[in-house]
Order: C-alpha cells, then sequence, then structure tokens
C-alpha cells in the first residue's frame, strides 16, 4: 500500500494522530511541519520569504504566492511511499485551480484521511480556534478572511479524502486506533 496521509485544518490533530497511526501500523511518521523546509527551499519559496511577504503584502497574497510552495510539499507523497504522514495545514486546498489539479495528482497513490474535529462545520470551526488559540496562540483570522473556516468547509479537502475521521471527544489512541481498522479492512495494511 502507498502511504496514509493526514489532511485537515490547523488544530486537528494531524501530528499527534500521525505518530500514534505510524506506531500502530510499524510504518515511518513523516511530519511535514518538520520536513517541509526542503520542498519550500527546493522552488525558491523558502518560509523566510513566506514571512517577508506576510508583512509587506499580507497573509492573504502570501497564502496565495505560496501556493507552489504548498503543492511542493506534496512530494512527500512519493518520497515516502510507505509512511504516515501528516501534511501542513493548507497543504490539501489551494486558492487556484491548476494546483489544486496538480494536488489531487500528486495524492492519487495514497490512502487519504481527512482530520475534522466534528461532522457539524460550525462545531469544528469553534474546537478548531479553542485548540489554535491555545495551542498556537492563533484564531487563524487574518485580512478579514477565516482560514479555519475555509479549510473546514473546503470540497477540495473532502474531494480528497478516502476517509473522514472525526475525533472530537475521542482520544488521539481512539483516532488512530479507528483509522488502523479502516486500513486493515480496506486490505490497504498489505504490501
Amino acid at each position: 500500500m502507498g502511504p496514509v496521509v493526514l489532511i485537515g485544518p490547523a488544530g486537528a490533530g494531524k501530528s499527534t494522530v500521525g505518530e500514534l497511526l505510524a506506531a500502530l501500523l510499524q510504518r515511518a511518521f513523516v511530519d511535514v511541519d518538520d520536513v517541509g523546509h526542503r520542498f519550500y527551499e527546493a522552488i525558491g519559496q523558502p518560509v523566510d520569504q513566506l514571512v517577508s511577504r506576510i508583512e509587506a503584502d499580507g497573509f492573504a497574497a502570501a497564502h496565495r504566492w505560496w501556493q507552489p510552495a504548498r503543492l511542493a510539499a506534496t512530494a512527500a507523497i512519493e518520497e515516502y511511499p510507505e509512511a504516515v504522514i501528516a501534511l501542513g495545514a493548507g497543504h490539501s486546498h489551494f486558492e487556484d485551480e491548476d494546483y489544486a489539479q496538480a494536488a489531487r495528482r500528486a495524492f492519487s497513490g495514497a490512502f487519504v484521511v481527512l482530520m475534522p474535529p466534528s461532522p457539524g462545520p460550525d462545531e469544528s470551526v469553534r474546537v478548531l480556534r479553542e485548540r489554535c488559540v491555545l495551542g498556537k496562540g492563533t484564531d487563524w483570522v487574518r485580512d478579514g478572511r477565516d482560514y479555519l473556516v475555509e479549510s473546514v468547509t473546503s470540497t477540495q479537502n473532502r474531494t480528497l479524502a478516502d476517509l473522514v475521521m472525526y475525533d472530537h471527544g475521542r482520544t488521539a489512541d481512539e483516532v488512530a486506533g479507528d483509522i488502523v481498522r479502516h486500513v486493515e479492512s480496506a486490505g490497504l495494511d498489505e504490501s
């Protein structure tokens, strides 16, 4: 089987669940938050340039400018074909359709798990905002845009997902165990 890729909004628990899932599946764990810089730098859009763009042009313009870097990070799917990969927030949905189509191609060989907290978008946004304010010190509202709402309601994310796994009210261990059961029942744990 190819990689298992966890996608979703900031604060969804992709990294936490990903580590546990990798241990249960006896696979390597790759967190794009840790290795993404290699992909960004390879195409000439390192994080420090993103920060400069945010300061100069605002978050929305910088986020759009950084689409090539976000897409480049999907190369982790090919580079780590047997891993569990936690893809950073924003790396699975794009402002421009050309990037969205390229992402769909990049994800085609992976088992993709979308991780919103709850089936209800409003509840998901509420839970994520609380987590992000407490854990990251941000509410993800920038330049009049609510990036948590955009991520939670992204049809691109839903289109990519082979499985949608809600976590609110459950432990990371429970969520990882449920994903393993889906992987095993689909025969996806076999090489």
